[in-house]
């Protein structure tokens, strides 16, 4: 057994350690740091290092492979082997980025012909229809229990002549076009609907949106309700 002098190679303090004379290295913990140490005979001397994976019983390890020894070198960045061949095919990138570009245009064009064919909707085919037809109706009236009866109906704020069929049913004529019919019914608000008449067969069956109208009255007073 020998003691030897060294300096700790992670805070530098000066301190000795009793090793046994033989080749084998020893570890032990720097008494100010408490950092792990690794003694590597090397002769008569002792290199230490910080402890690394233990080295085989009997062996020391090569000085190029001790932490901190000379020799070690920063590990080179990974790159590409010179002799692979190199893409050569198109920019996928831009191949996806124009692709995304013309979905794009194609939703935003789809979305002005949509409007287009609304306002087209909206604004000539009521001024298309307007007046040319007088079309029978059907109107339904309920509340929030059952069909309600002794009604009355405003087409654009003219009271209309109307038929009773059955309970809550009750029959028309209006001028085709574009109208807005209101219904009344005592102890209850009105209720109000915009409709497009369209121009149509005299004897074509009652067709909800077409040729018949629902409306839900809430009992009270107040405002009217939009159907």
């Amino acid at each position: 057994m020998r003691r030897h002098a060294f300096e700790c190679p992670v805070c530098q303090s000066e301190q000795s350690i009793l090793l046994p004379d033989s080749d084998a290295s020893a570890t032990s913990s720097c008494r100010e740091c408490r950092g792990e140490l690794e003694f590597l005979p090397d002769g008569d001397a002792v290199n230490v290092v910080p402890a690394g994976p233990p080295a085989p019983a009997g062996t020391r390890r090569p000085p190029t492979q001790r932490p901190g020894a000379a020799g070690d070198v920063p590990a080179a960045p990974a790159t590409v082997p010179d002799d692979y061949p190199r893409y050569r095919g198109s920019p996928l990138h831009e191949q996806s980025k124009a692709g995304g570009t013309l979905a794009i245009a194609l939703l935003i064009l789809a979305a002005s012909l949509t409007g287009l064919t609304n306002a087209w909707v909206v604004h000539f085919i009521p001024e298309a229809n307007d007046g040319l037809q007088q079309v029978g109706i059907t109107i339904e009236v309920d509340n929030t229990t059952g069909p309600l009866a002794n009604v009355a109906l405003l087409v654009d704020g003219v009271a209309a002549n109307l038929t009773a069929s059955e309970p809550g049913t009750y029959t028309t004529t209006v001028s085709s076009g574009m109208r807005t019919l209101e219904v009344t019914a005592p102890g209850h608000r009105n209720g109000t609907l915009l409709v497009l008449v369209y121009v149509q067969d005299p004897d074509m069956a009652p067709t909800e949106g077409t040729n018949l109208f629902k409306f839900i009255l809430l009992e009270g007073e107040g405002a009217p309700v939009k159907q």
